[in-house]
């Protein structure tokens, strides 16, 4: 499992992708790809499956690799899963692009709490994902970006994915390009504005966001 590192850290090597006027040492981030090796951070579950783009549809957001998540049996469970290390006390965000298919009914971005001894906890936030949705951007390859805002409150490890359900129909998610981002001093990232830190930071979200 990948763990949240100190922006600091990353900031040097992930420049091209990042706009942060003033970065702040104490904001976490992670992101995943889902490109080589970066799959092993994600546990698929039920009909998951992680495909290399070859041109053409279906195709990846950025990069050549994706996940796709397709359920057709009423009530048979798809998703793709991730435990991750946070801090307590932060202001986070958990952005995802994705792309689904008219027939979806029940597909879910989600954040959940540690139960316990490996099991899932309380859902803290999550967003709903059902029908065909407005087309993506053709540079986005068709994908649109999903963003969660929320707070660690007293958690240290919590659960993200995306799933979905079936309902007999041709059902299907594909999942892009996943980053989460945490910061101790307040939602400086929070809201879709994704504008200036209210403590004066003036710091701002990274770019694929």
């Amino acid at each position: 499992m990948k763990r949240l590192v100190p922006l600091c850290v990353l900031f040097a090597a992930m420049a091209p992708q990042l706009a942060l006027a003033y970065p702040n040492p104490d904001t976490m981030q992670y992101n995943n790809k889902f490109e080589v090796g970066d799959a092993a951070d994600w546990q698929p579950v039920g009909y998951a499956q992680f495909v290399r783009s070859m041109g053409g549809s279906p195709s990846s957001h950025s990069g050549r690799n994706f996940v796709r998540l397709a359920a057709r049996a009423p009530g048979e469970w798809a998703s793709i899963n991730h435990w991750q290390d946070v801090r307590a006390g932060d202001a986070c965000v958990y952005a995802v692009w994705v792309k689904t298919s008219a027939e979806l009914t029940n597909g879910y971005i989600t954040v959940r709490r540690d139960g316990g001894g490996g099991n899932q906890g309380a859902i803290m936030e999550e967003r709903v994902l059902a029908g065909l949705r407005p087309a993506g951007s053709p540079a986005d390859n068709g994908y649109q970006l999903f963003e969660i805002d929320f707070s660690t409150g007293n958690s240290t490890r919590l659960l993200f994915y995306v799933g979905m359900y079936g309902n007999g129909k041709d059902s299907w998610v594909e999942v892009d390009d996943v980053t989460i981002l945490c910061d101790p001093l307040g939602p400086a990232e929070a809201g879709n504005s994704g504008g200036s830190d209210p403590n004066g930071m003036n710091r701002r979200r990274p770019q694929n966001f």
